[in-house]
């Protein structure tokens, strides 16, 4: 395996501080903002490691016509496969959301070569995975640059997803091997969203709403036939496909019939969520809460579940960081959906946690020779395949779950609003996370970034003149700008040296709760 670079973190990890840290946490205990912000840097510094790993996949892989899926436990390397793996999608989807990030030209043109490689399968009529495969790919293409034939592949492979669609059933069916007469499995959910997102493409009103029908019609089923009256999640149920009648529920990927494999049921967690978003069906939500309600109230102390919440060798059995990067990303959706505040704070918090345990030291592949980002995916148990290692699938959705929370929760510091109600606004605005708030440059009045540090300015080169000064000097990043008015929380009021260890020791504070 070449051996790689990673990109530099900006906050100190490991625990030779941890003590340390501990004895310190209690200063900053009641510091919210402090640590959202640090939790922010993370996140940012997250971002930066998993761009270095995509460009170092890049040159590992080296061929567009060989999709990233799962690392070797050995080498740590990846293992590759065709364009006609249900994963093969994942790798230029994660591509083209770095790229949108970073701005990269060398990601772009990745993407675009590995997407490009996908083409084949939009025509593709054996397989219900069309969604992860297509619009992760040519899906993203098409949202990032405006490119019309990446659409059209689009609205061709929602054309060739909804053929699995049996009016009979109402359902879209999964699986064309076994001996199943019409199985269909909870991760069928995730591919509803193609359907959505080509009907609302389509300039064909007809194929349009066949498409929204199918849809709705399909996560119809899946709510009256795979979700138990507790929240939990069937995998598989087969069907009669000339009455519609159900044959069976069962699993393919947990320990038994009556357990919950948990990736299937963060599948569903995402899965009807989306489809809320995109129908507005009130009864898609109510669902959708309710397995998320049952995957939080099953995850372990530090939020990363065991591969079946049933696994009976628990605590000696294997985690799936893939689930846990699904199910964040999928509750980060969730708590902009639902109407009480106090629930959607559940969600966002539940998000948090896990984001929290996956970028720790524990699960983030960062000083470990590994190509993927997330570590302990577990990809099949049952057969002993993907066992404790890094998926393709669980690294796309760890980086689109930073990305949502980086875009839905970071309020900009130089809007002018008080955003949290307290009368103060910007960066005196505890309700606001900037970026760079803590680590800004000398020059705080020019709207230039002077020392090639994150982010330009405290007050985003809107100086106001007469406002109070760093009021007790003591901040060694800037001098000259009006910000944090000497408000409770100020970290002016820290002290220079103490100013420098605000970011470790308020993620410091995180991570020690979040230590399995």
């Amino acid at each position: 395996m070449s051996v790689k670079t990673p990109a530099p973190r900006l906050l100190a990890r490991g625990g030779t501080g941890r003590a340390v840290l501990v004895l310190l946490l209690g200063l900053l205990s009641s510091n919210v903002a402090v640590a959202d912000a640090a939790f922010h840097q993370e996140l940012l510094a997250t971002l930066a490691f998993a761009e270095g790993q995509a460009l170092a996949s890049i040159a590992e892989v080296d061929d567009p016509t060989r999709h990233p899926r799962s690392t070797d436990p050995a080498t740590g390397n990846w293992n590759t496969r065709s364009a006609g793996d249900w994963a093969a999608g994942f790798f230029p989807g994660q591509l083209w959301m770095l790229y949108e990030y970073t701005g990269n030209p060398a990601l772009r043109t990745a993407a675009e070569a590995w997407t490009a490689d996908m083409a084949s399968q939009t025509t593709a009529t054996h397989t219900h995975d069309l969604g992860f495969m297509i619009l992760n790919s040519f899906g993203h293409a098409h949202r990032i640059t405006g490119d019309i034939a990446a659409r059209d592949a689009v609205l061709t492979a929602a054309e060739s997803l909804s053929t699995r669609f049996d009016p009979e059933v109402g359902a879209i069916r999964s699986w064309d091997f076994g001996s199943w007469q019409f199985p269909v499995i909870i991760d069928n959910m995730m591919n509803l969203e193609l359907l959505f997102r080509g009907a609302s493409w389509s300039s064909d009103p007809v194929e349009a709403q066949a498409w929204r029908n199918q849809a709705v019609s399909h996560a119809t089923v899946t709510d009256l036939e795979h979700v138990r009256g507790d929240g939990t999640t069937y995998h598989l149920v087969d069907f009669d496909p000339v009455t519609g009648v159900v044959l069976s529920r069962e699993t393919y990927q947990g320990v038994g019939d009556e357990t919950t494999w948990t990736r299937g049921q963060a599948w569903g967690l995402y899965g009807f969520t989306a489809a809320y978003r995109e129908a507005g069906d009130a009864w898609l939500l109510t669902t959708a809460k309710q397995l998320a309600d049952a995957f939080i109230a099953r995850l372990p102390a530090d939020g990363i579940p065991y591969w079946d919440f049933e696994a009976p060798g628990i605590p000696d059995e294997p985690r799936d960081s893939s689930a846990a990067a699904i199910a964040a990303s999928g509750l980060l959706e969730l708590s902009t959906l639902v109407d009480d505040p106090a629930l959607a704070l559940v969600y966002r918090n539940e998000a948090e946690h896990i984001l929290v345990s996956l970028m720790s030291d524990t699960y983030l592949s960062d000083g470990v020779v590994s190509s993927g980002l997330l570590l302990h995916g577990t990809g099949h148990r049952p057969a002993d395949r993907e066992v404790d290692v890094s998926l393709i699938y669980g690294d796309y959705y760890f980086v689109e779950a930073l990305l949502r929370h980086r875009s839905w929760f970071t309020i900009p510091c130089d809007d002018g609003l008080d955003n949290d109600g307290d009368g103060l606004i910007d960066l005196d605005d505890p309700g606001c996370f900037n970026s760079s708030w803590l680590w800004e440059d000398p020059a705080c009045q020019d709207g230039i970034n002077n020392d090639g540090a994150l982010g330009t300015d405290f007050d985003g080169g809107a100086a106001v003149p007469g406002a109070p000064i760093d009021p007790d000097g003591a901040d060694p990043h800037c001098v000259g700008t009006p910000w944090r008015n000497s408000e409770v929380g100020s970290t002016c009021g820290l002290g220079a040296e103490l100013l420098l260890l605000v970011p470790l020791l308020a993620w410091g504070r995180r991570r020690v709760s979040a230590i399995p």
